[in-house]
């Protein structure tokens, strides 16, 4: 989708109340934002992979390095060869050090903060770490080009634009009849895609700690029925 159609769709959508207002082309950019990588927050919906290189003789990386504004939400699943590298709690690897020093290929990394990992294992070899991350929709400077293409799956785009970024433009219009309505049915349609993520791939989504994984299946188990 164009950045121009989303522009006129959006606007379109969110004057058929009051047709007397009008936005900026930076206030429907900054909705467009937004209104996008909150969606892809919740909803890995758009992901890429990244190779990351593992050294021998190393257990912890900055996934800075390798991943442009990585945060630990975009960390989908990680494979070396065919074998997972899933995501757990950073204290769970930090205690296997503790008593001794594993040498193997790792089988999970932990994070402190959004971009120190530490695998439970020191690498017995050079690996390559497959990531598979959340990649963000928009990192658009405020009142791009027309012919900007936008990176938005296009099953999505519509409903993204007509409700989320809607509800955006309106949020803090004082007394819009449209804004608190918008804004619901664009959470709806995040909730909804949330639980299909979860009943499509819950093998992937689930493979942290037991506990979690447990609190996780529980949830989903009660969405269903």
């Amino acid at each position: 989708m164009l950045i121009s159609e989303a522009r006129v769709t959006a606007t379109d959508s969110a004057l058929h109340i009051r047709g007397n207002e009008t936005f900026s082309a930076e206030k429907i950019d900054r909705a467009l934002r937004d209104a996008f990588n909150y969606y892809l927050r919740e909803v890995p919906a758009s992901t890429t992979t990244t190779a990351v290189q593992l050294p021998e003789g190393s257990r912890v990386i900055d996934m800075t390095e390798w991943i442009d504004q990585f945060i630990v939400a975009d960390y989908v699943s990680g494979k070396i060869g065919d074998d997972d590298v899933a995501l757990t709690d950073y204290e769970m690897c930090r205690r296997r050090f503790q008593t001794e020093i594993p040498v193997g290929q790792p089988s999970l990394v932990g994070f402190r903060g959004d971009r120190n990992g530490l695998f439970n294992t020191q690498m017995d070899a050079n690996h390559n770490l497959m990531v598979t991350h959340r990649r963000r929709f928009l990192d658009l400077d405020l009142g791009s080009p027309e012919d900007l293409e936008l990176n938005v799956p296009e099953n999505i785009a519509g409903d993204l634009v007509r409700w989320g970024v809607r509800a955006y433009m309106l949020y803090g219009a004082p007394g819009h009849p449209d804004a608190g309505p918008s804004m619901q049915r664009f959470e709806m349609i995040v909730d909804k895609a949330k639980k299909e993520f979860r009943d499509l791939e819950p093998e992937s989504r689930f493979r942290f700690l037991p506990a979690l994984a447990y609190r996780e299946s529980a949830r989903t188990r009660l969405t269903r029925r």
